[in-house]
This record gives structure tokens, sequence and C-alpha cells, in this order.
């Protein structure tokens, strides 16, 4: 049992985490799911309303995530948003230079949809790196 109370900010990165691991959880459910439905369903507005499932759950995770990064103080703030900054930067620079091999090589293609979990390991890599120093 926890004698001292967790202030505000450290409140919020709490119910983030354990939101975030939440929503970990239920994307890979749902995308099992819908993997597993998807070749089933004939309708183009069925298809579209499966794809809503996975997308819905990341719109969500982005909310909560800049919902977390608002509910700290000023100086934590400006930590977490140079880390977004430069993962950002990182995992653009990266899609792009990768494009030119792509293209111009034949190399696999990277799936669109592989960026906002690029973004989060190297967030949570700079975060590791430079942000939890308080």
């Amino acid at each position: 049992m926890r004698l001292t109370k967790l202030s505000p900010p450290d409140q919020a990165m709490r119910r983030f985490r354990t939101l975030q691991f939440a929503l970990l959880v239920a994307f890979v459910a749902v995308m099992l799911a819908t993997n597993a439905v998807l070749p089933r369903t004939q309708l183009p507005w069925q298809r579209w309303l499966f794809a809503a499932g996975p997308t819905s759950l990341l719109l969500l995770w982005a909310w909560e995530f800049f919902r977390a990064i608002r509910a700290q103080d000023e100086m934590m703030q400006a930590i977490q948003l140079r880390a977004v900054a430069v993962a950002a930067g990182l995992v653009l620079l990266g899609a792009s230079l990768w494009g030119i091999p792509e293209r111009l090589l034949g190399a696999p293609q990277l799936p669109a949809f592989l960026l906002l979990p690029l973004f989060a390991l190297v967030y949570g890599a700079i975060w590791a790196l430079t942000g939890e120093r308080r």
C-alpha cells in the first residue's frame, strides 16, 4: 500500500501507462479479429466498419498520449515534446530514406500502418535516454 499520494503529473502518467497497455492489448485483439473476419466480408461498408476498429483505437491512443503530456508541468512538457519532435523527425527521415531503395531497387515496402508503432518505439527510447531525468 502506498503511503504517499502521487502528484497530479505522476497520477496522469500512471493512468497513461495503464491505459496505453490496455489499448495495446485491445488493438492486438481487434487486429487479429479483423484479419480473421475481413476475408469473409463482402460488402464494402462492412469492410470499412471492420477497419474502423483498429483505427479508432489508434486515435484513442494518440488522444491519451497528448493528454498525458498536457497533464505534466511546463518543464516535463518541454522535455516530452522535444522527445516527440526528435522521434517524429527520425521516423519520417527513416521512412523517407527507405523510400529511395524501395522505389529504385524494388526493396520491400514499408507499410504506413507501422509508422505510429515505430514512432512509439523511437519515442520510448529517446524518453528513456533523456526524458526520465528529473
